[in-house]
């Protein structure tokens, strides 16, 4: 992650949440609890980590459906973002979760051992990494053999008509209200979501040796779930 895009991330952590929610009309509740669902394995001991985990909001949602499922789940989640992590152990701590570990840590330099965990889970840090390659060679070191992956972003629509849909709501409509929160987040996730190739990024995830390797639009059509197995 660059310096410039770590540091917008530290002047929005207080609201980063707020401008999520405001930005998605909610929805991206939906896509984390979705992404978690997918991080269910069927047995009952396992470990997660969650990469580029923000305040912790999807690592939280695993915790969550881990315990309703029954499971004995160790979840790590790291980030670069110290302000961010603050924001996470807050949440984590205010919701009782004892299972998950929360430390500062490079998604293209991870401070983990050969086959360390069962599942790898990240919600919207594909577009602030500063080399997908080689986050996709990072993901591939931890994860156990047949471990599985759940990755979750956001990039412009295939459909045309949700393209459109796209470009007025962000372009104009959240325009006037995300300024507000914070004109440089609001320009960079623009950017980003629009410069973003989803094809490239299957590309580099096949290309690593990853099995069973699916794409999925969810809601609006802004958002994907890419899955695999090592």
């Amino acid at each position: 992650m660059s310096k410039k895009i770590e540091s917008i991330f530290s002047e929005i952590s207080g609201v980063y949440d707020l401008a999520n929610h405001a930005y998605s009309l909610g929805v991206d509740i939906l896509w984390r609890k979705r992404a978690a669902s997918e991080a269910l394995l069927s047995k009952k001991n396992y470990k997660i980590l969650d990469v580029g985990t923000g305040t912790g909001d999807l690592a939280i949602e695993v915790a969550w459906q881990t315990k309703k499922a029954g499971k004995l789940v160790d979840i790590t989640g790291i980030d670069m973002n110290s302000r961010m992590l603050n924001r996470a152990r807050e949440k984590v701590a205010s919701n009782g979760f004892t299972n998950v570990a929360l430390m500062k840590g490079n998604a293209l330099s991870m401070p983990f051992g050969d086959g360390s965990f069962d599942v790898v889970t990240s919600a919207f840090a594909l577009r602030n990494f500063d080399s997908v390659e080689e986050f996709s060679k990072e993901l591939k070191r931890v994860m156990k053999t047949n471990g599985k992956f759940v990755l979750i972003d956001m990039a412009k629509p295939d459909d045309a008509l949700q393209r459109m849909l796209f470009r007025f709501y962000f372009g104009v409509i959240m325009h006037m209200i995300a300024y507000r929160i914070n004109r440089k987040a609001y320009t960079w996730l623009y950017s980003s979501i629009m410069a973003f190739d989803k094809k490239k990024l299957m590309k580099i995830i096949k290309d690593e040796g990853f099995r069973n390797v699916r794409i999925k639009n969810l809601e609006s059509g802004v958002c994907f779930m890419v899955t695999g197995n090592k």
